[in-house]
């Protein structure tokens, strides 16, 4: 039997039937065709002509067998008996038999239309598609009779066998020959979707909605065009299947693997740019449409490879200029250059011809911070948080919805605001009939539309572009500068160590040192639906505090639930006897009940002797060493008072005047981050906490006076001068609480300080979350320093997306063997490291794709990170702690993390494999936070100490078979303040070059060994070492044996330490 399905069923003589004109008159027929796998029913008209004469009576036999059908005068059947035959055979439901009959008509005229497209009918019906298919195409498309009802069914059982750029083509060539077939335009977004081809589905959406035929689910779809908003059924699924989760599952499921152009955008809203890439390049060899060149174009510059990026543009046509990936390449490539301007334009015209597609508006915001157009960032980020506006709305947009009105109202208004305005006026068609007394009646909704939409061009752009002048920047088109460009090629230097690396092995010896300490986030610790402040940790510090050669440790607790700040558990100072730590916080009087964050150490008060400050959530505290095992908190009388939420503290001399002084970066300065969080049904919160949901903290230095006491600076401006009373500010613009560019206060967690650029004085280096970074530089005398912000400038506030990323954690060090420092930035989940490279003195670049850091880090949420040279080989490698905010495996992201060691290959870096004598803390998923550098048992191989939200303090032992050579110096101060942070140390005739910094605040929310290490590999011979100090002023030191440890002393002796 033919089955058609029941939905469909209307009679076999009304199917052939419809396929007649009906009558004398000149009408158009109906051609109905049906599918029975995709329930397919589309009426195309086509055309008209006298009607045909009643069938005439059966005059043939009907075939028993496979033998020939003749005539009841035994002569050959005509074609038109045949044809009476096959159609009567249709109605009485005999498939074989309207087949045979078919065939044999098709002998004696095979280009008979009707018969072509009733036996492809018939081979539809029984599965046989490619046969059908081939039958449809044989029928002219300018057929007045089954000419558009045979491409309709053409291009359906093409997308049936999964040929959707095929049917994509015949979709379109049936709107070619009548364009206001508006169920076709349907069909062929569908499949542009389907086949990945988003933006031009958007396309065809956009012209629904000018045609004035879309409907609210149309006009969902054009929210977000690259991908699609879920529609409130499938939201409600998704709830319903994380309510379902297990309470204990830690990870993500893994997705099907990626195929499809689909997936290539999926990818790259997922920020997988190099599984995106090499999708990308597999899927352009056999449909190198200008879509998907678009899109592998953008990737290849993501990844910076922008001589790729050449060849790929050049495959396509000049079409590929109407995609947003064609042009955030452009701008990639103009920006490689340093040519901002050219890059702006580029990026505004992604923008422009995709308005939905956010990373235009990231890496145009990335370009104008460039260009110091910081007004201009702040209104095109404005617009980019505006985005997901009116997605937020539309859920709640309805019939029978409770807040269909108001939510209608917030997307009409969001819409227009964005210069969506078609789409805005679409939106006021629909919902306007269901509430007329909040819309108007239809003639108002007509007059409300004309106004919205009568904008000219290009003040439409301009509304798109958030005020922007696209003719105020030169044209972005090709026609690049090769020779400046940065690509693989000359990014990297051509050094790499010698031979393999050495095999990890880095074992957890806490319990058998006697380290015994858990953090607490509240009295009774959560790990999931946790407030902001809840998920950050407590920090920790490496200090000698009693000066007996030996490290100790401070950790910081919590344990209280502010806004009330007095905990239930201390924090706690672990001292260094023999091969254990014994805790000593009751007896040195180190026992802070506050709700620690972030812990630092060193001399405030210059008396060679090591103090604690202790970063709250409330009111920071000093503990001033006492030189006899004790401490004492003054910090009253150095005059800290203000209640602040700091994340990060580092000790370092400002101006210069040999007093130390305190830096105090702070995230947040709003009592709604104490708010509970509102928990739904499925379990998840409604309100999860943000960087951007909240008033930002402005960041302080506290300046040292001689007296003891310490001078408020808040870093309120671009330029801060610091030797005078600076006025109070709030660190907020008067527009909106939450954090915008531009603002003086940011949502601040990282901080490193060194000379970083070789010239005197220090810099400061801040990671903000979802803000740009900062980068202060201090110039001056004593008496007149200055403060800078030169993010911008030195190429430090974005990513190399010229994206605001989450950033979290920093390290310093000379990764590359330049001879200058480097910083690397832990980031959130789907945001890679920033590998920030001096390439010259003062000016930075994040490299991060040339050396493959994104391969291992965009799926991670890193906090705590050090430098660490495991094996001494001479080059530095990576330690990352990670672990998520919050549980949202519902949505495809890891909660727990494991620990990494990424090693340094020169030109790359791997991910090291941990043996198993060090596999439980590396394969254990982990929450981790602070991560601090240290050579605790002074073996010449670096330690490190981690801390995490729910599991104990590790003290990770390093016992790898490393490299014989390393030399450790710690250092002390004279002319300049004790620790004398910013003094550089260079091992001489060492190629490549071999320096490392002395540094403060490295990491996340902790304060390293002050130590000094460098791996020499197999040198063992005497070195010489040059010591630049903080004022500029050089020591050199020759024939320094390696193998140990030294104490270097500014404008006096190198002493030995054994």
């Amino acid at each position: 039997m033919l089955g058609l399905p029941p939905l469909l069923r209307i009679g076999r003589k009304s199917f052939l039937d419809s396929a007649r004109p009906q009558g004398s008159s000149c009408v158009a027929a109906g051609v109905l065709v049906v599918s029975r796998v995709s329930l397919f029913a589309v009426v195309l008209f086509a055309g008209c002509e006298p009607a045909a004469p009643p069938l005439p009576p059966r005059p043939v036999e009907v075939a028993t067998s496979r033998s020939m059908i003749r005539s009841a005068d035994g002569s050959r059947a005509s074609v038109k008996q045949l044809l009476g035959e096959a159609e009567q055979a249709i109605v009485d439901e005999n498939e074989a038999a309207a087949e045979f009959a078919l065939k044999e008509l098709l002998l004696q005229d095979p280009g008979h239309v009707r018969a072509l497209f009733l036996m492809a009918r018939l081979n539809g019906e029984s599965d046989r598609l490619n046969e059908a298919i081939d039958l449809l195409a044989a029928i002219p498309s300018d057929d007045r009779m089954f000419g558009l009802a045979a491409l309709g069914q053409r291009a359906d059982y093409l997308r049936q066998i999964g040929q959707l750029n095929e049917s994509i083509e015949v979709w379109r060539e049936i709107l070619q020959l009548d364009d206001s077939l508006d169920s076709v335009r349907e069909f062929l977004v569908d499949d542009l979707y389907a086949s990945g081809k988003r933006v031009e589905a958007g396309w065809e959406l956009a012209e629904m909605v000018r045609r004035g035929v879309a409907n609210e689910d149309h006009l969902r779809r054009l929210l977000n065009v690259t991908r699609w908003p879920k529609s409130r059924e499938q939201i409600v699924e998704e709830q319903r299947k994380a309510s379902e989760q297990p309470a204990d599952s830690e990870e993500a499921v893994e997705a099907s693997q990626p195929s499809t152009l689909g997936d290539a955008w999926d990818l790259i809203h997922e920020k997988r740019f190099r599984i995106a890439m090499q999708l990308l390049e597999r899927i352009v060899d056999t449909d190198p449409s200008n879509e998907a060149l678009s899109l592998l174009a953008m990737t290849q510059t993501d990844l910076q490879q922008y001589d790729l990026m050449h060849q790929t543009v050049s495959l396509g046509t000049e079409g590929i200029k109407r995609y947003p990936g064609y042009w955030i390449a452009i701008g990639d490539d103009w920006a490689s250059q340093q040519k901002d301007d050219h890059a702006i334009a580029a990026y505004a015209q992604a923008l422009w011809v995709e308005p939905t597609f956010e990373l235009s508006h990231q890496r145009l915001i990335g370009a104008l911070l460039r260009k110091g157009e910081t007004e201009l960032a702040r209104k095109i980020d404005e617009r980019r948080f505006a985005l997901p506006g009116p997605i937020e709305a539309f859920v709640a947009v309805g019939p029978r919805q409770p807040e269909d009105i108001r939510a209608a109202k917030y997307l009409i208004s969001d819409l227009q605001q964005l210069g969506q305005l078609e789409q805005a006026c679409a939106w006021l068609r629909s919902v306007a009939p269901r509430h007329p007394e909040a819309f108007g009646d239809s003639e108002a909704v007509t007059r409300q539309c004309r106004e919205m939409t009568s904008l000219p061009e290009e003040e439409r752009r301009r509304v798109v572009l958030a005020g922007m002048e696209l003719q105020d920047y030169p044209n972005p088109d090709m026609g690049i500068e090769l020779s400046n460009r940065l690509s693989g090629s000359d990014a990297k230097q051509a050094f790499v160590p010698d031979g393999p690396p050495a095999t990890p092995v880095l074992v957890n010896v806490a319990e058998q040192v006697g380290i015994e300490f858990a953090y607490h986030n509240l009295p009774d610790r959560v790990s999931r639906l946790m407030r902001l402040h809840e998920s950050l940790g407590g920090g920790g510090a490496v200090l000698d505090y009693d000066l007996d050669g030996w490290i100790d440790f401070y950790f910081g607790q919590s344990s209280a639930d502010p806004p009330e700040i007095m905990g239930t558990r201390p924090n706690a100072l672990f001292r260094h006897v023999g091969n254990r730590f014994l805790d000593v916080t009751d007896f040195a009087g180190v026992d802070d009940r506050g709700y620690s964050i972030c812990i630092t150490a060193g001399d405030w008060n210059q008396d060679g002797f090591d103090d604690i400050v202790v970063g709250n959530l409330g009111v920071n505290r000093i503990f001033i060493n006492q030189g006899d095992g004790s401490f004492v908190d003054r910090t009253e009388s150095i005059g800290i008072d203000a209640d602040t939420f700091t994340s990060s503290l580092a000790l370092a001399d400002v101006n210069s005047d040999t007093l130390v002084d305190l830096i105090e970066v702070n995230y947040a300065d709003d009592p709604s981050i104490f708010d509970p969080l509102i928990v739904m049904p499925s379990g998840m919160a409604a309100n999860y906490p943000g960087p951007n949901k909240f008033r930002s903290g402005l960041d302080v230095v506290w300046l040292a006076n001689p007296d003891g006491t310490a001078k408020r600076i808040p870093l309120g401006s671009e330029v801060s001068e610091v030797n005078r009373e600076a006025a109070e500010t709030t660190g907020m613009s008067d527009r909106k609480s939450v954090p915008q560019i531009g603002d003086d206060a940011n949502p601040g967690l990282g901080l490193a300080v060194t000379d970083f650029d070789g010239s005197t004085g220090l810099e400061f280096f801040i990671t903000n979350d979802t803000r740009p970074n900062q980068y202060w530089r201090v110039k001056g005398p004593p008496e007149s320093v200055q403060l800078s912000q030169v993010a911008t400038t030195a190429g430090l506030a974005t990513s190399c997306q010229g994206k605001t990323t989450a950033c979290m954690g920093v390290t310093v060090a000379d990764f590359d063997r330049n001879g200058m420092p480097d910083l690397v930035v832990t980031n959130w989940f789907d945001e890679w490291l920033c590998y920030y490279q001096q390439k010259s003195h003062g000016v930075f670049r994040d490299t991060a794709p040339l050396y493959g850091l994104d391969r291992f880090s965009d799926h991670h949420v890193g906090f705590g990170l050090q430098a660490i040279d495991y094996d001494n080989n001479g080059w530095v490698d990576l330690m990352i702690g990670n672990g998520h905010i919050d549980d949202f495996t519902h949505s495809g992201q890891a909660f727990r993390m494991r620990p990494q060691l990424l090693v340094n290959r020169g030109d790359h870096f791997i991910e090291a494999d941990m043996p198993s004598s060090s596999e439980l803390f590396w394969s254990t998923l982990q929450l981790t936070r602070t991560v601090i550098a240290c050579d605790y048992n002074r073996d010449g191989r670096l330690d490190a100490v981690t801390t995490d939200l729910e599991l104990p303090v590790a003290v990770i032992e390093n016992r790898t078979e490393a490299d014989p050579g390393f030399l450790q110096f710690q250092v002390v101060g004279t002319r300049a303040e004790r620790s004398a942070i910013g003094t550089r140390i260079e091992i001489l005739d060492s190629i490549p070059p071999l320096i490392a910094m002395v540094t403060a605040g490295t990491g996340y929310a902790g304060r390293p060994e002050p130590l000094v290490h460098f791996g020499l590999g197999n040198r063992v011979g005497k070195v010489d070492i040059r010591v630049t100090w903080p004022d500029g002023s050089t020591q050199r030191h020759n024939a320094v044996q390696p193998g140990a440890r030294y104490l270097l002393i500014e404008k006096d002796s190198i002493v030995r330490l054994d």
